[in-house]
Formats: structure tokens, C-alpha cells, sequence
């Protein structure tokens, strides 16, 4: 298995540098992906115990679209449900540095629209959080920005947009 995803070709040459809430925007693409899994795992539960293998498969299906993004944007999480999974896996040393790689998440991030099934990952991880929050009030300027970040990750899941950008760190190896 390998953690580094293969380069991905520039829409066209970079030359400029953007400021971003980096940590801010992989907390919350973090979190809303676990409230979906956490969701979807539930689900699944409950097809099981109604012996409906129709829903067991649909929902074993959507972890495995939510696995994958969560490999590009939280691989210790990924890393620690696998374990949980599999008691006694066994990782590679390349393995194991790719996990510990601090440019991991933003390279995850800026490549999301590279991951299977991103864009219906993150979409149905927003609607979900907007769900769960409710409306927003019209004075509190949190959630507008909230909301700024949340359509920005919807923006990077998308295919088409994979390429627009490349972090300080991988453009400089």
C-alpha cells in the first residue's frame, strides 16, 4: 500500500501563493467525514439486525466511498479504524511515515477531487451538518464562514478542480 498519491499535473504552471485556513478547514472536513461515518456505521448496524442485505450492502458501500476520503484527509483516524478492524495489521515502515507526514492532510486536501466519490462524500457530509446545526441565525457571522469553508471543500472534492492548486511544500520538491 502506498500513502502518497501519484503527482497530479498542474491545470496550468503555479505561480502564485494563497493564504487559506488550513487547519481550520481540515478540522471541519474532518469532523463532518467522522459524523458521517459514524452515521453510515449506525445504518449499517441497523440493516444488519433487520436482516436486510440490501441495506447491509448499500451501507457497506457508503463506507467505503467515506473510507476513502478519510484516507486522504485523516489518515491516523483511517489508520486507527483499520486496527480496529484487523487487530494485528501489520504496517511497512513507508507506511508508517506516510501516516506521520504533517503535509499529508493538505496534500489530501488540494487533491481531494482525486479520490473516488469525493464530491458525494463531502456532499452528503455538509447536508448532514447543516441537518444537525439547523438554520443559521442571520446575525451570527460564524456560520457564514463556516459556511465559506464548507463550499470550499465542496469546490476541492470536485474531479475538474484537482490540479488548481499544489501546496508550498510539494511545489518546492
Amino acid at each position: 500500500m502506498t500513502t502518497r498519491p501519484p503527482p497530479i499535473e498542474p491545470v496550468a504552471p503555479y505561480t502564485g501563493k494563497i493564504r487559506y485556513p488550513l487547519d481550520g478547514l481540515l478540522d471541519l472536513a474532518r469532523s463532518i467525514i467522522h459524523d458521517l461515518e459514524r452515521h453510515h456505521r449506525s445504518l449499517l448496524e441497523a440493516a444488519r439486525e433487520a436482516d436486510n442485505e440490501d441495506g447491509e450492502a448499500e451501507e457497506i458501500d457508503n463506507l467505503t466511498d467515506i473510507d476513502q476520503s478519510m484516507f486522504a484527509l485523516d489518515r491516523l483516524r483511517w489508520k486507527a479504524r483499520v486496527e480496529a478492524d484487523s487487530p494485528g495489521y501489520e504496517w511497512s515502515a513507508s507506511d508508517v511515515e506516510g501516516f506521520n507526514d504533517p503535509s499529508a492532510g493538505e496534500e489530501g486536501l488540494l487533491t481531494l477531487g482525486h479520490t473516488p466519490k469525493a464530491a458525494w462524500v463531502i456532499g452528503r457530509a455538509i447536508e448532514r451538518r447543516k441537518e444537525k446545526r439547523g438554520a443559521p441565525p442571520l446575525t451570527d457571522a460564524s456560520w457564514n464562514k463556516e459556511d465559506a469553508l464548507l463550499d470550499f471543500l465542496l469546490f476541492l472534492a470536485k474531479y475538474n478542480h484537482v490540479g488548481l492548486f499544489s501546496s508550498a511544500t510539494s511545489s518546492e520538491t
